[in-house]
């Protein structure tokens, strides 16, 4: 579930301005038609009504569907410079709490947030030490790395799939993001 989380990080955050523009474009310019479509047909509808002499309606309505059609046009930009501003910040975060050395890393190596983690509450000393296993980190220091009886073998197998559970919701996080600013980029023009 580390791992999980790992690739979800690299791929909803890390590299999300790499991906997004070559695969969600297009997609957003279909959807930007078909709303354009309705801008114009919004247009002739209030033209018509010009036409025959509701005047009021005319003056009400122009505003509102020219403002609509401009957001509709500028919706990819405006929705782009938000997304990436929110990836900036979870950037931020995301460094501040397990360093710089992760934005780098590749999603199975060891200064990931995932490994960090188990390495800082010493989670797979643990699991061995549980498991009558040997170390294969020796030198890890961590809080958690000894345990004698089986009461407390079987709390750390308990503590090992909780943190599981929290690497597998996090991740879940991550990824309904990711699924969000998707759809969110798509339908922008439609959500202006």
């Amino acid at each position: 579930s580390a791992n999980m989380m790992n690739y979800s990080i690299k791929i909803g955050i890390l590299e999300f301005s790499k991906w997004v523009p070559t695969a969600l474009y297009p997609i957003w310019m279909v959807v930007r038609q078909i709303t354009s479509l309705f801008v114009v047909f919004a247009g002739l509808w209030l033209g018509f009504m010009y036409i025959i002499n509701k005047g009021k309606e005319f003056e009400k309505y122009i505003p509102f569907v020219i403002l609509f059609g401009l957001f509709v046009n500028f919706s990819y930009p405006l929705v782009r410079t938000v997304i990436d501003v929110s990836n900036v910040v979870s950037l931020n975060l995301y460094a501040s709490a397990v360093g710089n050395n992760a934005l780098t890393a590749k999603a199975t190596d060891a200064d990931t947030a995932g490994a960090l983690i188990m390495s800082k509450i010493g989670l797979q000393g643990l699991v061995f030490s549980a498991t009558k296993g040997s170390n294969p980190n020796d030198s890890q220091v961590g809080k958690l790395t000894k345990s004698n009886s089986i009461p407390g073998a079987l709390m750390a197998v308990g503590f090992v799939f909780y943190a599981a559970y929290v690497f597998f919701i996090i991740t879940f996080l991550i990824v309904t993001r990711t699924a969000l600013l998707v759809f969110i980029i798509i339908a922008s023009p439609l959500l202006f």
